[in-house]
């Protein structure tokens, strides 16, 4: 407990409720229960709100990185799985000759990096992500969150995304209840 309240900042009584919302049990280490809450605290969730936030303004197009065997080309390794880290997907859209740890794609990521370029490319043609060759990236909107899943070989559409992460509990919890 006294790990969440140091690292996040909050009260032993908000480091109570997030560690049983994250129990160790459900983890096959506590590394790993932590990399699961700190994604769903500082990446995902805020990542939603602002997707939920442009979206009444703007066409906006959501994605999440889901590659969990993405090479690791940035980081020295540690003691647990990296999974689809933070900037894990920029090396499938950028040729990194110089990253600190050479690293290859697997046939299923190629395909993925080669929908992903598709995406990028075309969105940047003409403002939104799908080809009639790629699968469909529907557009985020407040009333329907789908989020494109970038997953080898092919992206699919999450439409649970703010459950998976349990963004209403960090709501609550950023709220300061």
């Amino acid at each position: 407990l006294s790990t969440i309240e140091a690292t996040l900042g909050v009260s032993a009584y908000d480091a109570a409720d997030i560690a049983v919302t994250y129990p160790l049990s459900a983890y096959p280490s506590p590394a790993l229960a932590f990399a699961a809450l700190g994604t769903d605290w500082l990446f995902a969730c805020p990542a939603l709100s602002v997707n939920q936030s442009v979206s009444k303004y703007v066409p906006t197009y959501a994605y999440e990185f889901n590659d969990e065997n993405a090479p690791n080309r940035f980081l020295e390794p540690v003691g647990f799985p990296m999974g689809a880290a933070h900037a894990f997907e920029v090396q499938y859209l950028f040729d990194l000759p110089r990253s600190p740890f050479p690293g290859t794609l697997s046939s299923d990521q190629e395909k993925l990096q080669q929908t992903m370029l598709s995406y990028w490319t075309h969105f940047a043609k003409r403002g939104f992500p799908s080809t009639a060759r790629t699968p469909l990236w529907p557009r985020f909107e407040t009333t329907a969150h789908r989020v494109q899943s970038l997953v080898p070989p092919s992206p699919q559409i999450e439409t649970d995304f703010a459950t998976e992460h349990n963004c209403a509990f960090w709501a609550e919890i950023g709220s300061g209840r």
